[in-house]
């Protein structure tokens, strides 16, 4: 599982845990996340359901390297 920043506004989003790797996008009063992967590129927060999830499990990770 990737590190996220210790201020990560939706820890409890599907987005904390995904491994398509989203950035934040911060303004002066907003902040936004953006998905590389959705077509929706910025996402109401926080996200429970995605059909574009990442997952980033140990065993999805260990079984590909050799």
């Amino acid at each position: 599982m990737r590190d996220l920043p210790r201020d990560f506004p939706w820890p409890q989003s599907l987005c904390a845990t995904c491994n398509a790797p989203p950035r934040l996008i911060r303004g002066a009063r907003s902040t936004f996340l953006l998905c590389p992967v959705s077509p929706n590129r910025y996402p109401h927060q926080p996200v429970f359901d995605c059909a574009y999830f990442v997952s980033g499990s140990e065993d999805d990770q260990s079984s590909g390297a050799t």
